[in-house]
């Protein structure tokens, strides 16, 4: 019968990008293959500091990052509740079942509002002998839970660590940002309205030091409702994770072949 694994000194992995460096703990999951991770390494291209790439970069990592949160949440309810229900029930059905596991897993998922891929992964790696007792399989069962249960609880700080670390690197772009913003628009004449702190492409490409002026035409498409070839830089701000993620997908879909 297998016990509970016991954690073991585990090696820490340097992760490192432009603005920010992670330490991590290297884990292994309970086939033995090591955690992948779904955040995009963001790797400087030939143009330095290109703070709207980084930027994109760092929320595409952002959004991966909450998928991963919600999914490793859910897990970690679902397996909580096997855990602390007296009766066992769903061991025991995992138990009884496992001779039709697809069936079992469908029924299990649809009663437990969980995914079917969700649950697949929990009940990976369990191994239950044809001929075993029921109340046998039900051990072998608890103790499968509660060691993917400590697996996910690691996964899911690790993830937190990132997201954290992530969103730290989006406020170190921005104060970049905003510092040539306001050397551009601090340096205008006075208007009888004050500053004109609006942004042209051009003072868009010295801002995020970039010379990627499609995504720019892209950007401005989608925030210059006036037509008047200027933006509001505060709009692009709060609006920039939703922005470049669809100014991102219309660049794809640009550079996607015609089929005939």
């Amino acid at each position: 019968m297998e016990e509970p694994r016991q954690e073991a000194s585990e090696p820490w992995l340097g992760l490192c990008t432009p603005f920010v460096c992670l330490n991590r703990r290297e884990r292994r999951s309970d086939d033995d293959s090591v955690r992948s991770s779904s955040i995009p390494m963001m790797a400087r291209n030939s143009h330095e500091n290109d703070y709207l790439e980084m930027l994109g970069n760092v929320y595409e990592g952002l959004f991966s990052l909450d998928r991963q949160i919600t999914l490793f949440k859910s897990r970690e309810i679902f397996i909580r509740g096997c855990l602390t229900d007296g009766e066992q029930f769903i061991f025991h059905i995992i138990a009884k079942g496992i001779k039709n596991p697809e069936e079992m897993v469908e029924q299990i998922a649809q009663d437990n509002n969980i995914g079917v891929d969700c649950l697949n992964d929990i009940l990976s790696g369990l191994k239950l002998p044809a001929d075993a007792k029921v109340e046998d399989s039900v051990k072998v069962i608890t103790y499968h839970f509660i060691n993917k249960l400590s697996a996910i609880q690691h996964d899911l700080e690790d993830a937190l660590r990132d997201y954290d670390a992530f969103h730290t690197a989006t406020v170190d772009i921005y104060e970049s940002m905003r510092k040539r913003f306001f050397d551009l628009t601090l340096g205008r004449d006075k208007t009888e309205n004050g500053i004109d702190f609006s942004v042209s492409k051009k003072d868009f490409l010295y801002i995020t030091n970039s010379k990627d002026e499609s995504m720019v035409d892209i950007i401005f498409s989608l925030l210059d409702d006036g037509g008047m070839e200027v933006i509001d830089w505060g709009s692009f701000e709060l609006n920039s994770g939703r922005i470049l993620k669809d100014a991102k997908e219309f660049v794809k879909l640009s550079q996607a072949p015609v089929e005939d």
